[in-house]
């Protein structure tokens, strides 16, 4: 079986559009719950059917992720997976994110650019 330019354009769009699915879950999460309010939050998941561990990973991700990062991402034209930026916030033992804005993956984006990759033709993973 072989798949064509399209079907991979296709494909990045979908996951695409699940990278933006569980940023916009992890702003829900921000801003119906309050930290430290661990039985409201684990009720709400319970209410919409999501598992805590994975909505506290989706509202930290949302959290460190902000609009610049996510403006930032958008407009490279470069497909970057929800996992990217889920590294990217990923906490040091300081409990600080480990790229804490996203500069690593700005830079990569930049050099695909400069490189020629975009319009979805690139992939940061």
């Amino acid at each position: 079986m072989s798949y064509t330019d399209q079907d991979v354009r296709e494909g990045r769009r979908l996951m695409d559009s699940g990278r933006e699915n569980r940023l916009v879950i992890g702003d829900k999460l921000l801003s119906v719950t309050v930290p430290g309010q661990d039985g409201d939050f684990d009720r709400y998941c319970d209410e919409i059917s999501l598992n805590p561990r994975t909505a506290r990973e989706y509202r930290h991700t949302a959290r460190m992720c902000t609009p610049p990062v996510r403006q930032f991402v958008a407009a490279s034209g470069v497909h970057v997976s929800y996992s990217a930026l889920r590294e990217g916030a990923r906490l040091a033992p300081s409990g600080k994110p480990y790229d804490e804005g996203y500069s690593m993956l700005r830079s990569l984006l930049k050099e695909a650019r400069e490189a020629g990759a975009g319009c979805g033709v690139g992939v940061v993973d």
